[in-house]
């Protein structure tokens, strides 16, 4: 997150004002994804390794897999 948009968020908050803050997901870094702490820790368990093929399941997909 920016720095001037916190101030602005900051300065609005001490004043009571409004603010508005601009969000455009793709632009800047690379999109991150927010997953369940236990989720993680079962995935530490994988022994991954270099060039090894896996598939990721996204929230809504209950087909079974197609081919």
């Amino acid at each position: 997150m920016h720095l001037e948009v916190l101030a602005t968020a900051w300065h609005a908050i001490n004043t009571k004002s409004m603010f508005t803050a601009y969000y455009n997901p793709n632009l800047g870094r690379a999109p991150q994804v927010i997953i369940p702490y236990d989720q993680y820790m079962e995935s530490l368990k994988n022994n991954y390794s270099i060039g090894m093929r896996f598939r990721m399941r996204f929230e809504g997909e209950e087909a079974p897999e197609q081919r």
